[in-house]
């Protein structure tokens, strides 16, 4: 005679069997996951500019190929490119491609060929042309590496995206001035490829550059995402941040318009401090907007370097 235990044991098999008929299991829930993509570490590159300029940059490679955002860090005066270290590898982390230079000047971008002979640019020793010589060359050297990985498949130059700081944000909206400034040939485009600029902190003006005179231009004011970010308690950049979006939603009006925000802080940290103070929240509002240029309709495109 079948004592407790076994008629309870004999009872549950059963019904396992009957469940097991019933509701059969989906072999396709037994399969892995695809595996999430590798991100490939920090890579120091070494790139030399048009006048001769040593210029250091840290890329970091992207994870989603030609779907990968480029997106450029520009420090600001007396930094240099590891101020962005954490957000560049966040937005990595999201897929994107990023790079941060040294500016002409700044960290390890301080040795220049000069007729034949090699010089040191020290950053107490820039003169206005320098400044100039930062957009007009560093940035050029920069997006022709960034073509170069784009012709490879590695990213899309189309979705090309600017941030910069205090004095990068300047250099940042001169170079998109001069990016959206080469016509379009017969083979295909040269420019005309930065989508969005996120200005942290934008000085109004500093050493002969005025950030008005590039933010004027109709394809910087109206045709780009842009993103404002100043401290609130500090009037000087908290007040330049606010003048330029009033300045900019006269362009940005109706739902079709590319995205305008402003994002203000209650804080004195300016620049680069913002993001290091992670309860800002700063960091992880810049990721959000940048990913909004993913679902933007901007096709991949092999193509040329404007230096070529």
């Amino acid at each position: 005679m079948m004592d407790s235990d076994g008629f309870r044991f004999t009872w549950l098999l059963r019904w396992a069997l009957l469940l097991a008929l019933v509701f059969p299991l989906d072999a396709r829930a037994a399969e892995p996951t695809a595996a999430e993509p590798e991100i490939p570490a920090p890579e120091d590159v070494q790139l030399r500019t048009k006048d001769g300029l040593h210029l250091h940059a840290v890329y970091y490679a992207g994870t989603q190929k030609k779907n990968s955002v480029p997106i450029i860090l520009l420090h600001a005066y007396n930094g240099d490119c590891h101020d962005f270290d954490d957000l560049a590898l966040l937005l990595q982390k999201r897929g994107h491609a990023v790079i941060a230079p040294d500016l002409r000047g700044h960290g390890e971008s301080k040795e220049i060929n000069r007729d034949g002979h090699t010089e040191k640019i020290e950053t107490t020793s820039l003169r206005a042309p320098d400044f100039v010589d930062m957009w007009k060359f560093d940035m050029e050297t920069v997006k022709s590496f960034l073509i170069v990985q784009n012709n490879a498949g590695e990213l899309n130059i189309d979705k090309l995206c600017i941030v910069g700081a205090e004095m990068g944000a300047i250099i940042a909206a001169d170079w998109a001035q001069l990016d959206w400034s080469w016509p379009v040939l017969s083979n295909g485009k040269q420019g005309q490829d930065v989508k969005a600029l996120v200005l942290i902190s934008p000085e109004s003006n500093f050493k002969g550059m005025k950030l008005i005179d590039a933010v004027s231009a109709p394809e910087i004011r109206g045709e780009l995402a842009i993103m404002l970010i100043a401290g609130r308690k500090n009037s000087r950049y908290s007040e330049e941040a606010s003048k330029l979006n009033k300045h900019f939603a006269k362009y940005h009006v109706d739902k079709t318009s590319p995205t305008l925000e402003l994002l203000r802080p209650e804080t004195k940290l300016q620049g680069a401090k913002l993001l290091s103070e992670k309860s800002l929240g700063v960091e992880a509002a810049i990721v959000k907007f940048v990913d909004l240029l993913v679902k933007q309709p901007f096709p991949w495109d092999e193509r040329r370097s404007v230096l070529e």
